[in-house]
């Protein structure tokens, strides 16, 4: 017999002589392992079935899509764009929707921040014998500043003849100083020191600048004496236009006026909300003191205060001639108050009238 496992000849049919294996034993185990072979081909072949039909469907799948795909680009190479622009809406940037007034001066000072913005709708108001800020409250140019600004009355008259004795005094001191330089330097030999040469200069476009102012306040008390209506002012944007020619609207009962230019589509400070400021919280003023236009100063609400039946914002901000009826503003650019008086008698004290004050008086005139 010959054993199936290691081929040895022997006549013992009952174990291999050679590799000791029980040929019954042996027999068996190897019907056992064909079985199984034939199990596992079976379940291969069934899994190889199915993969092949996945298979079959994804690229049928894949093929769609690259017909498709083909389709839309050979017909209009536009689609997905066009999809896209039916789904969402072509939202214009704000500045193209600016018009008027408020294109002319975006252009002009393009605004980096609320407070620039603000800036913009602020006005220098030039009287004769004041200067003065103001805002533009609404887009039909609506502007609102204090009464005191725009309105002449007899103390304006004693303030001009007191101005004009200051730049007397000054004018002959000036005078006197820029010809004692010249001497000085006439007898230095060689050229004269640089700090000499600076000193003149100065003095000198100190001096111009002195005579000009009275001048121009000589002129307006002439002026004044003579007929002047105490109603004659220019408004003044921050880009240089200047509108004269105006009326202007006061109230009764505060230190308000409102004018009106005659163009459209003005940018506006948007009204805030000034009952709802909290002590510490941080403010800004725009305005143009002693002649600085367009100046932003900051400080803080200090509280409210009432004087003579009347509700004003304190602050430590500083507010100077030339300030008044410019706008307090908060952090956002929203108007809070209408900048109107110091105390006279103490350093970084200032009032503003609430703006709800102001939108009251003239609610009938402002279109906000």
């Amino acid at each position: 017999m010959k054993c199936p496992k290691c081929s040895h000849e022997q006549s013992n049919t009952f174990e291999c002589e050679s590799c000791g294996i029980i040929f019954d034993k042996f027999a068996q185990r190897q019907k056992e392992l064909d079985s199984m072979h034939v199990s596992s081909s079976d379940d291969y072949g069934q899994s190889s079935a199915s993969r092949g039909k996945v298979y079959i469907l994804a690229a049928g799948v894949m093929g769609v899509c690259i017909l498709i795909y083909m389709f839309f680009a050979s017909s209009d190479t536009d689609v997905p764009s066009k999809v896209l622009a039916n789904r969402i809406p072509d939202v214009p940037h704000s500045e193209s929707l600016m018009h008027g007034i408020e294109k002319q001066l975006n252009d002009a000072h393009p605004p980096k921040n609320s407070i620039e913005k603000a800036r913009n709708a602020t006005v220098f108001v030039k009287t004769a014998w004041s200067i003065g800020s103001g805002f533009f409250i609404d887009k039909d140019c609506h502007i609102i500043t204090n009464r005191h600004v725009v309105e002449f009355d007899l103390d304006k008259m004693t303030e001009l003849r007191e101005k004009l004795s200051t730049l007397e005094s000054f004018i002959e001191h000036e005078k006197k100083y820029i010809a004692n330089i010249e001497r000085r330097a006439a007898g230095i030999r060689g050229d004269s020191p640089e700090w000499f040469k600076t000193e003149l200069i100065n003095r000198k476009e100190n001096l111009t600048k002195a005579e000009d102012d009275y001048e121009t306040i000589t002129s307006n008390l002439d002026d004044i004496e003579h007929g002047f209506t105490g109603r004659e002012f220019k408004v003044i944007l921050i880009d240089g236009t200047e509108f004269d020619g105006m009326d202007a609207e006061f109230s009764e009962n505060h230190d308000l006026a409102l004018l009106n230019i005659s163009e459209s589509d003005c940018p506006y400070i948007t009204p805030g909300n000034s009952t709802e400021l909290q002590q510490g919280e941080k403010i800004f003023t725009i305005g143009n003191p002693e002649g600085l236009a367009y100046t932003v100063t900051s400080g803080i609400f200090s509280g409210y205060r009432n004087v003579e039946e009347n509700t004003y914002i304190q602050t430590d901000a500083p507010i100077n001639s030339g300030n008044s009826g410019g706008p307090m503003i908060d952090d956002k650019g929203k108007a809070i108050g209408i900048n109107t008086w110091v105390h006279r008698r103490a350093r970084s004290i200032g009032f503003a009238i609430p703006i709800e004050t102001a939108l009251n008086e003239f609610k009938h005139s402002i279109n906000n």
